[in-house]
C-alpha cells in the first residue's frame, strides 16, 4: 500500500518550459517598462523642477530689477531733493547775506546823500540869504540904515563907536548920522570909517567891545546856526 501524497487533492497540471520563459520574460519585460515610466517621470520632475527654477529665477530677478529700480529711484529721488533743498537753502542764505550786505551799503549811501544834500542845502540857503543881503543893503538905503542903527544899539556903554562900513557905503549913511546918534541915548560921536574888506554891512568898534554886523559876518552867524540845529 502505498503512502498518501502530500500533494494530494491538488490537481497537477505540467507547463511547459517554454511559457515559463515567456513569462518570465514577460515579467521581465513589465519591469523594465516600469522602470522606464518611473525615469520618465523622473526626468520629467526634475525637467519642471528645472524649467519653474529658471523661471522663478527669472521672475525673481525681474522682480528684484523691479524693487531695487525702485529702491534705487527712491534714494536717488531723495538724495537729488536733499541735494536740491541744500543748493536752494545755500542760494537762500547767500542771497539774503548779498542783500543785507547791499541793503547796507544802499543805507550808507542814502545817509552820506543826505548829509551831502544837507550840507550843499545849508551852504545854498546861506549863499541865498547873503545874496539877498548884499543885494538889499547895496540897493536900499532905508536897510542899510536900520542895520547900523541896531548894530549901534547894542553899544550901551560906550559914549563914542567907530562905524567902519565899505567906502561906497560910508557915502550913502554919512548923511544920516544925526538919525544913527538917536539909536542909543548912551552914545554922543559916531565916526565912519572907509574899510574895503567889509563888502556889506559894518563892524563897529567901541570900548564895551566889536559888533559885527558885516554881510560876511551875518553870513558866518547864520550857516553856524544852521549847522547846530
Amino acid at each position: 500500500m502505498s503512502r498518501p501524497n502530500v500533494y494530494s487533492g491538488i490537481e497537477a497540471k505540467a507547463v511547459p518550459f517554454t511559457t515559463v520563459v515567456e513569462r518570465a520574460g514577460e515579467g521581465q519585460g513589465r519591469l523594465s517598462h516600469e522602470q522606464r515610466r518611473r525615469v520618465t517621470l523622473n526626468d520629467l520632475k526634475e525637467a519642471a523642477r528645472a524649467d519653474g527654477f529658471a523661471q522663478g529665477l527669472a521672475e525673481g530677478v525681474e522682480a528684484g530689477k523691479v524693487v531695487g529700480y525702485e529702491e534705487g529711484f527712491r534714494a536717488g529721488s531723495e538724495k537729488a531733493e536733499a541735494m536740491a533743498t541744500a543748493a536752494f537753502t545755500q542760494e537762500a542764505e547767500q542771497f539774503a547775506s548779498d542783500l543785507a550786505s547791499t541793503s547796507a551799503l544802499i543805507v550808507a549811501a542814502l545817509q552820506s546823500y543826505y548829509e551831502r544834500a544837507e550840507q550843499e542845502l545849508e551852504a545854498l540857503v546861506g549863499k541865498i540869504v547873503a545874496d539877498a543881503l548884499d543885494v538889499t543893503l547895496k540897493s536900499d538905503d532905508d536897510a542899510l540904515l536900520s542895520l547900523v542903527r541896531k548894530a549901534m544899539a547894542e553899544t550901551t556903554l560906550s559914549p563914542k563907536v567907530r562905524v567902519r562900513m565899505n567906502p561906497f557905503d560910508v557915502g550913502r549913511i554919512n548923511k544920516y548920522k544925526e538919525i544913527l546918534l538917536q539909536a542909543t541915548h548912551n552914545v554922543k560921536d559916531v565916526e565912519l570909517v572907509e574899510d574895503p574888506s567889509i563888502t556889506g554891512g559894518c563892524v563897529i568898534d567901541s570900548e564895551g567891545g566889536l559888533i559885527d554886523a558885516s554881510l560876511s559876518g551875518m553870513t558866518q552867524r547864520f550857516n553856524d546856526a544852521q549847522e547846530a540845529a
